[in-house]
């Protein structure tokens, strides 16, 4: 299954949006520790993708036609991260993405309140 994917860091003084496509691998919910090392996700769980990033030069297949040959290595990132998932078609020996997403209804991720 193939997925889009944003990735927020810094760089200097600016933050930075990267997009980017990756074959979604696993899905993990792990608990973390009740430590305050982990902030407000101290005790909670945690849903994580294992993603493997398609060698897409930061392109936007939702605006250009976008193609890839190659992966990257795998990395695991906040389930939030993943925007949509999308199609491919094999041609010609390479992958073509197919994100037709603009416009349409986007997944949103909301944290259920606590009844205590």
């Amino acid at each position: 299954m193939l997925a889009q994917y944003e990735i927020n860091y810094e760089s200097g003084s600016r933050v930075i949006c990267e997009i980017g496509y990756g074959l979604l691998e696993m899905i993990f919910a792990c608990r973390l520790p009740d430590e305050e090392f982990f902030g407000d996700l101290h005790g909670r769980e945690q849903l994580l993708v294992l993603i493997e990033p398609c060698k897409t030069e930061g392109k936007d297949a939702s605006l250009d036609c976008v193609e890839y040959r190659t992966t990257k290595t795998s990395f695991v990132t906040d389930i939030r991260n993943v925007k949509r998932l999308i199609g491919r078609v094999l041609t010609r020996g390479k992958w073509g993405i197919i994100d037709r997403t603009p416009g349409t209804a986007q997944t949103s991720f909301v944290e259920e309140e606590d009844e205590d």
